[in-house]
C-alpha cells in the first residue's frame, strides 16, 4: 500500500514537471518561426538598402542606416563584413 502511494506521488510529480516544461505547441512554434522569418527578411532588406546607398555613394545615409540596424540587432555586429566595418569608422 505504501509503495502504491509513493508511485502515485512520483507520477503526479512527473506530470506536474511535464506541464511546467512542456514543448511549445505546433501553433506556437509556427508563430515563432514566422516572427523569426519576418525579422530575418527585414534585416536582409535593410542590408540591401545600405548596399544601395553605398553604391550610390551616399555613405552618410548608409552609415546612419547601419548604426540604426546594429542598435536594433547588436548581435549582427560580429558578422559584419569588412565593407560594413569600414563604413562604421
Amino acid at each position: 500500500m505504501m509503495q502504491l502511494k509513493q508511485n502515485q506521488q512520483r507520477q503526479r510529480s512527473e506530470e506536474m514537471a511535464g506541464r511546467q516544461f512542456a514543448v511549445p505547441s505546433m501553433a506556437a512554434k509556427s508563430t515563432l518561426l514566422l516572427e523569426l522569418e519576418i525579422v530575418t527578411a527585414e534585416v536582409a532588406n535593410k542590408f540591401k538598402r545600405i548596399d544601395t546607398l553605398i553604391a550610390e555613394g551616399n555613405t552618410v545615409a548608409a552609415k546612419t542606416q547601419l548604426v540604426e540596424l546594429l542598435a536594433a540587432h547588436p548581435e549582427l555586429k560580429v558578422h559584419l563584413t569588412e565593407q560594413y566595418k569600414q563604413l562604421l569608422q
